[in-house]
């Protein structure tokens, strides 16, 4: 909002500044077209200039920035405003295009822009319209599905199979890419959807496992996305481990039994001690002596 309230403040400076030198031009004009050449008193009267087009249009600094802004707005043809400037010279006439241009050009281009940015932040920042914009694409999206749906399931058994899916994309390449790329899914990788999708493993998807699969799968993985699967992961890394470390621990104690019997006679075993360097050897790591 300070982006646009700086904006059009920065508009009505340069119509004012543009006002303030048209009238000028004009009032020189008008002293020595009545005053100068005229052998008249100066300044001229307004009974002598108030009937003249360049005096309506520029004949004071109100005048000419409402002149100004009408020519940006359409409330009057420039090329009406421009004539009175012909008479003064071809430099204000100039002057005058190049001032149409910069203000259409730049000026209200950038005013456009900015207004269509906060028009557009102000909705995204809408939790409501966000809501209810997000419902609406997911209703359309799920009648998308359940129509390419029925396409697949071509002996209407309420379920899809991959020879279905195979050929469906063989007899429409083109439309079922163009439906699996809403998805962001490829033709090549549509034939694993089966897999991903069969909750169930019965090598069968229904109408409700596709629908649901499938906007699982749409669009790219969010940030919760990756931090719930490196939660899981750490998860399953902690079990791996603490099984790792039971299964080394068991190994260990097995070893050592077997060690002892095939080395110690029977009744010497319940008294025997691995030396420092057995030890060693035995868990695989050093020990300092």
């Amino acid at each position: 909002m300070k982006s646009l309230t700086w904006t059009v403040l920065l508009l009505v400076i340069i119509l004012f500044l543009f006002g303030v030198v048209y009238t000028q031009a004009a009032t020189g004009y008008f002293t020595g077209k009545y005053c100068n050449d005229g052998g008249r008193t100066c300044p001229p009267s307004k009974a002598d200039v108030e009937d003249t087009p360049l005096y309506y249009y520029f004949g004071t600094v109100d005048a000419a920035v409402l002149s100004l802004f009408k020519t940006l707005t359409g409330g009057v043809s420039w090329q009406d405003v421009i004539k009175p400037l012909e008479e003064i010279g071809l430099f204000w006439a100039l002057f005058f295009v190049a001032f149409i241009s910069f203000c259409y050009l730049a000026v209200l281009n950038i005013v456009t822009g900015i207004v269509c940015s906060t028009a557009i932040e102000s909705a995204t920042e809408d939790l409501d319209m966000q809501v209810q914009a997000s419902l609406a694409d997911k209703d359309r999206f799920t009648r998308q599905l359940k129509d390419l749906f029925v396409v697949i399931d071509a002996d209407n058994s309420g379920t899809i199979s991959v020879q279905e899916l195979e050929n469906v994309i063989k007899a429409d390449s083109e439309g079922a890419a163009a439906v699996f790329a809403a998805m962001d899914i490829s033709v090549e990788t549509a034939l694993q959807l089966c897999t991903l999708l069969d909750t169930d493993h019965d090598r069968n998807i229904s109408v409700d496992e596709f629908v649901e699969g499938c906007l699982k799968l749409k669009g790219t993985a969010t940030s919760t996305d990756i931090h719930l699967l490196m939660h899981e992961s750490h998860i399953n890394c902690h079990k791996i481990a603490t099984l790792l470390r039971y299964f080394e621990e068991d190994f260990r104690l097995e070893l050592r039994e077997q060690i002892m019997k095939a080395l110690c006679p029977k009744g010497v075993a319940d008294n025997f001690q691995f030396s420092p360097a057995a030890q060693a050897l035995e868990f695989g790591f050093a020990v300092e002596v």
